[in-house]
């Protein structure tokens, strides 16, 4: 996987108050109690749609992804931010695969075999900027970013 010089050229110096939020979440009540259990700051939000294949069929759930300084976070809308899906830590993350062709991405995983699969519409740019940017603040390496000409990603195995 290629690292990308264009997307993450312009890093914030010091990560601040929330750059891209699509969703129009920041100040939820529910939503800051979790971050502040973890020390963190809301980064990014956006609405978006979680893409599962399933035998010879795609599954798709609404989401709502929230990127903080640390971590990724996806929530079911229904669920007003009281409880996450899943919690992915930064460090958790072994890079990303960006379609120019359909605003989907996938996020691939350090610790499983497969990723997860976004279809992110207006989004895409702002949530690859903050999550490059995160990564790195986290981590201190640039995120591996792979963009491909592909319609339809697929969840490597």
């Amino acid at each position: 996987m290629a690292s990308s010089d264009e997307s993450v050229s312009a890093l914030f110096e010091k990560l601040g108050d929330c750059k891209h939020d699509y969703a129009n979440i920041s100040g939820d009540e529910n939503l800051e109690k979790i971050l502040k259990r973890q020390g963190e700051k809301l980064q990014f939000s956006c609405r978006c749609i979680k893409l599962k294949k399933k035998m010879f069929t795609t599954m798709k759930a609404d989401r709502i992804l929230v990127i903080s300084e640390k971590a990724l976070y996806n929530f079911r809308p229904s669920d007003n931010f009281k409880v996450h899906r899943w919690r992915l830590e930064l460090y958790g993350i072994a890079g990303l695969v960006v379609s120019k062709e359909s605003n989907e991405c996938v996020v691939q995983l350090m610790s499983q075999k497969e990723g997860y699969r976004f279809q992110l519409g207006s989004c895409l740019h702002g949530f690859v900027e903050t999550i490059a940017n995160s990564f790195k603040y986290a981590n201190e390496i640039e995120l591996p970013l792979e963009v491909t000409e592909e319609k339809d990603l697929e969840v490597t195995e």
